[in-house]
């Protein structure tokens, strides 16, 4: 069943999931202007935060069966080359930067405020999940391990970060307009 769910997420048109990643950064903004003191929103960010690790080792490694068919691609930007040969690479590609992009959303959520850099915290959460499913991917032969997926992972997770950050700075202007004071 869930090879199937997995089948069809890759014949899903990328711009698709683009206009899904605005609307989520959309919901997220209503949300955060809403609910941002709320112990209950910081927990449900935290459990976002953890099902997206734990979703994208699933589907990178776990559900993949071992074909034989592995090895190292170094060099960046190789997708490119790849995806002039097959369009649905693109589809990839994108469903890379997808996979990553709850986890820039949330995590800085999770972060207590009086961290120091949090976003760049939360950014290196993201590209340290992403070399830790490639080297799995690597030393149980579940495909190729790849820079460009790392790069590609870390624009999904520094996506979610500019989504949450706008929606912060939205928050806050607009609590300064009405003169209350902003805790962040």
């Amino acid at each position: 069943m869930l090879h199937r769910i997995l089948s069809y997420m890759y014949m899903i048109p990328w711009h698709d999931y683009v206009v899904l990643m605005a609307s989520v950064a959309a919901l997220w903004g209503v949300l955060i202007y809403e609910f941002q003191n709320k112990k209950a929103f910081r927990i449900l960010n935290a459990a976002i935060a953890v099902i997206t690790a734990g979703g994208a080792l699933c589907i990178t490694v776990l559900l993949r069966s071992s074909t034989g068919a592995y090895g190292l691609i170094w060099q960046p930007f190789a997708v490119f080359a790849h995806a002039a040969q097959y369009a649905d690479v693109y589809n990839q590609m994108v469903l890379n930067i997808v996979l990553f992009f709850p986890l820039g959303l949330s995590l800085p959520m999770v972060f207590s405020r009086r961290m120091r850099h949090p976003l760049w915290l939360t950014f290196g959460c993201g590209v340290l999940l992403s070399v830790l499913i490639e080297a799995l991917q690597w030393m149980l032969a579940r495909g190729y391990t790849e820079v460009d997926d790392v790069m590609l992972n870390g624009i999904g997770t520094a996506c979610g970060l500019l989504a949450y950050t706008v929606a912060w700075r939205l928050r806050r202007g607009n609590k300064t307009k009405k003169g209350e004071n902003d805790e962040a």
